[in-house]
């Protein structure tokens, strides 16, 4: 029993309880969040920030609101781009992947940022034209995200 009881103090003995607090706290805040927003058991995918017809880059934050960790491939496998054409969506075409970018898993109730940079090859094109996408990413354990954003015109951008 002492070696237990040796084992379960010498575990503890750096955590305070301003961290217990603290991390309790925030459990509460991602469980309150995750209700709310009616993404529990998911992975919830946004576009951060404005994307007009000169952005360089897709500003993307991934929320997993599941009790997994979730894996993530390097590079932008498994993203699939599309504008809305009347009443459906069509493909914009991705023509290759950078593996040298490492992303890393997301941990259950935690968020992540992906940048999906425009300026290169990457996707094919340069510039998006002004009009509804949304990016899909489906994920390796088959998971799958999905985010609906409005792309600018530039002077209209400006202009606001």
């Amino acid at each position: 029993m002492a070696i237990i009881e040796n084992y379960l103090k010498s575990l503890f003995e750096n955590v305070s309880l301003k961290s217990i607090f603290t991390g309790l706290i925030a459990a509460i805040v991602a469980l309150f969040t995750m209700i709310s927003t009616g993404n529990t058991g998911k992975i919830a995918m946004r576009v951060v920030g404005e994307v007009n017809t000169n952005s360089k880059e897709i500003v993307v934050e991934i929320s997993n609101y599941t009790f997994n960790t979730v894996k993530d491939e390097a590079g932008y496998s498994g993203y699939k781009l599309e504008i809305k054409d009347g009443d459906g969506w069509k493909e914009v075409p991705i023509l290759g992947a950078n593996k040298d970018i490492v992303y890393g898993d997301i941990k259950p109730l935690t968020s992540s940022t992906r940048i999906i940079n425009l300026g290169t090859p990457i996707f094919g094109i340069t510039l998006l034209t002004a009009g509804d996408y949304r990016l899909t990413k489906t994920f390796p354990n088959g998971e799958v995200a999905t985010a609906e954003f409005n792309v600018v015109s530039a002077s209209a951008s400006q202009a606001a």
